[in-house]
């Protein structure tokens, strides 16, 4: 099997910048998208649309073969499932709730992800990292004002708990397709 060449420095860095910036802008424009009407089919449909269109000229730039043994395309699948529910929850809660907060709690696949990696034999977190991850949960609860939430006698917000639901189920799907 032939190994792929690795991008020159400058093309690599342009790539990654790229992403980062569609990545930065996705969710943003979802948002923008919902206030507007659009439907949430249609931003996971335009999202898999641009990660198509993105993927298939890389692979045909790099002249890269799709061909793949039955087990990895088992996983594949797997995979591609568990991408498409973490797009339906990240979506879905960011027609709920604002974006930042959405993303703030999605973005707590990492710690998910080294809490499942340990719970299924790797190893385990440090104390330094330990640490830090509780420090990222004590700022998430003050930031999602959950000590205010539990002490009001306001009812609860619906669409708030079910954005925040949403974005912890795509954090916890992600960190399985990390995993994975």
């Amino acid at each position: 099997m032939q190994t792929a060449t690795p991008f020159p420095r400058h093309i690599a860095v342009l790539v990654l910048a790229t992403l980062a910036c569609s990545f930065a802008a996705n969710h943003i424009a979802a948002r923008i998208a919902f206030d507007h009407g659009t439907g949430l089919l249609l931003a996971m449909l335009c999202r898999a649309g641009v990660t198509l269109l993105a993927l298939a000229a890389l692979v045909f730039w790099r002249r890269e073969s799709l061909r793949l043994s039955p087990a990895t395309w088992r996983w594949q699948i797997f995979l591609g499932l568990l991408i498409a529910v973490q797009s339906f929850c990240i979506y879905s809660a960011v027609a709920r709730i604002p974006v930042a907060l959405a993303l703030l709690v999605v973005n707590l696949s990492p710690i998910l992800l080294a809490l499942l990696t340990w719970a299924l034999g790797g190893p385990r977190p440090t104390r330094v990292a330990l640490a830090i991850m509780g420090l990222i949960l004590f700022g998430l609860v003050l930031v999602l004002d959950v000590p205010g939430r539990l002490l009001s006698s306001a009812t609860a917000d619906e669409q708030w708990t079910a954005g925040i639901l949403f974005s912890l189920t795509a954090a916890a799907v992600f960190a399985v397709a990390l995993w994975v």
